[in-house]
């Protein structure tokens, strides 16, 4: 769903934060025509493994680096975005910053993430039973705290685009989510 937000095409360049083992990228490039995709996490392992995704394909590159110092020039991508991973940052206005850094002028950035309000505060709990129980997980937000950072870190036009907090659907089971998107 990010891919298609993004709207991104075959002459530009994607940056995936948090890329975990590439699947968004490989998405993005390879069946959403993207031209280029970069995936950057601070997990090793993580990149080793969408290193081994990627294959032959050479419109597809993945670099460990910490989403708070990115080892790219200023204005360089067309689009980013971040895919569940952004409640693992430390410190997510600096990673913000950064995004923005990197961004061409009006390039989008779009976070997913789990929100912290749904299902009448059931997520608070597993926010705080992560904190104790899973070393790199910092915390989940909520929209207006995620769109504030946005507008704090000088991004314009921000808004919350999706947000989803069913639990069931059907004889599914559904998570939490939100999008947030705001441009350089």
């Amino acid at each position: 769903m990010v891919v298609e937000y993004l709207d991104l095409g075959a002459n530009d360049r994607l940056l995936d934060v948090g890329c975990g083992t590439g699947w968004a990228v490989e998405h993005a490039t390879q069946r959403c025509g993207v031209g280029f995709g970069v995936g950057v996490d601070l997990s090793g392992g993580m990149i080793e493994k969408a290193r081994e995704r990627r294959g032959e394909h050479a419109n597809i590159d993945f670099q460990i680096a910490d989403a708070e110092n990115l080892p790219f020039d200023d204005d360089s991508f067309d689009g980013a975005m971040c895919t569940f991973s952004f409640h693992h940052y430390s410190s997510p206005l600096t990673a913000l910053g950064e995004v923005l850094r990197v961004l061409r002028p009006g390039a989008p950035f779009f976070v997913l993430d789990n929100n912290r309000r749904s299902f009448f505060g059931i997520y608070s709990l597993w926010d705080l039973y992560f904190r104790w129980f899973e070393p790199g997980h910092v915390r989940y937000l909520t929209p207006p705290e995620l769109t504030k950072m946005f507008n704090d870190a000088r991004y314009r036009d921000v808004e919350l685009v999706y947000k989803q907090d069913r639990l069931f659907h059907g004889k599914k089971v559904f998570g939490s989510a939100m999008i947030v998107k705001g441009l350089k």
